[in-house]
């Protein structure tokens, strides 16, 4: 949860938060619902303008905008 905290605050954006029947706003990073499971930030896509600023200021450096979909396959057993 600590990684995009710094950024809340600072994020340019805000949507409609759908978890709230659209009766407030979110930033485009946010929190799903305050009991989630795990409790952390997402980036909403359709939101984010690409600033970079998580990137920026993301203290465990999870946000990658060049990360790409990937499938591994890996075999378990005997």
């Amino acid at each position: 949860m600590h990684g995009l905290w710094p950024v809340c605050p600072r994020v340019p954006v805000v949507a409609v938060n759908e978890h709230n029947c659209g009766l407030d706003r979110r930033a485009a990073t946010y929190i799903r619902y305050a009991q989630a499971v795990p409790l952390v930030f997402s980036i909403d896509p359709n939101t984010c303008i690409g600033c970079g600023l998580c990137e920026k200021v993301c203290l465990a450096e999870a946000v990658c905008y060049d990360d790409a979909p990937r499938r591994s396959e890996i075999e378990v057993g005997p």
